[in-house]
């Protein structure tokens, strides 16, 4: 019986995890919380180009965030080499420095981090502008979808992880999770009649309740309540931390569904009102003219 051979990653891939972590490293990471660091995504903090989308808070919308190689400005090193070292040697080598990431909107919009790499960790150890400037600014566009104490929340989650606490930024979205069910419960209760017992329910049994009402991001993570309530009793610091950027954008998504649906519902009662008014005048010109 022949072994079927096995199929190992491409050059191409390594390459493009690389710089996807790196990326990452840069965007979401919270300051001086070290993560493992592998050869490729090195690499890509040292020398290599690479590319990501963000949010620009001088352009105030989402753009592309680009890294050239000649931007790099280091600060110390221990080794010969820009090339991806392998990962025993990886461990023994020590490098510091600055990483620029230019908008590609407008490459004078730029973000500087300043980044440690030490014994197979990498770590950020400062940046301009702050993840709390970046966070605020980010919601900031929200903040006409959102009731004012749900936007408040939103800020002041992003300022706690910003500040490198993982745990307690789960409070602030829990919240506004809570308050964006409850203005599903009342709008179906307006519409459709309470619902049996509705205040006595878990979370999980409302969501199922409303489905008819609640925006499909709702439906489609039904245990997003459950999550985080876990990350409020169980889960670490660290976790909460690496899975803060998910949930904050599920979190944004559902803001921006239930706005578009609002906006939806506006448009199609103002074309039902206009419709109406141009009836009557067409009825009220044949009438004229018949006379």
């Amino acid at each position: 019986m022949t072994k079927e051979p096995i199929e190992l990653p491409s050059p191409a891939s390594f390459m493009a995890n690389g710089a996807k972590e790196a990326f990452r490293v840069l965007f979401n990471d919270s300051l001086y919380s070290p993560s493992d660091l592998n050869s490729w995504t090195y690499y890509h903090l040292r020398s290599a180009e690479f590319k990501g989308d963000g949010y620009c808070i001088f352009c105030k919308r989402e753009s592309i965030f680009v890294h050239h190689d000649q931007d790099q400005q280091l600060t110390y090193h221990r080794f010969s080499t820009r090339r991806a070292p392998n990962e025993s040697a990886l461990a023994e080598q020590a490098w510091a420095g600055t990483v620029t990431l230019h908008c590609q909107r407008d490459r004078f919009h730029t973000y500087t981090f300043h980044v440690r790499c030490v014994s197979g960790t990498v770590e950020k150890i400062g940046q301009y502008p702050s993840a709390q400037s970046i966070a605020a600014s980010d919601v900031a566009k929200y903040r006409s979808m959102l009731p004012k104490e749900d936007y408040d929340e939103l800020q002041r989650a992003g300022g706690l992880i910003a500040h490198n606490i993982g745990i307690g930024s789960y409070v602030y979205l829990r919240r506004v999770f809570e308050r964006m069910i409850a203005r599903h419960h009342a709008e179906y209760a307006k519409e459709r009649g309470e619902i049996d017992g509705f205040g006595a329910m878990p979370m999980d049994q409302k969501v199922e309740a409303l489905a008819a009402v609640l925006p499909s991001t709702v439906r489609d993570f039904p245990g997003m309540y459950g999550f985080l309530s876990k990350g409020l009793h169980e889960l670490s610091e660290e976790f909460c931390k690496k899975h803060f950027p998910l949930l904050r954008s599920m979190i944004l998504t559902i803001v921006e569904e239930d706005y578009h649906q609002e906006q939806k519902a506006l448009t199609a009662k103002t074309m039902r009102d206009e419709f109406a008014r141009a009836k009557g005048e067409a009825t009220a010109l044949k009438d004229g003219n018949e006379r």
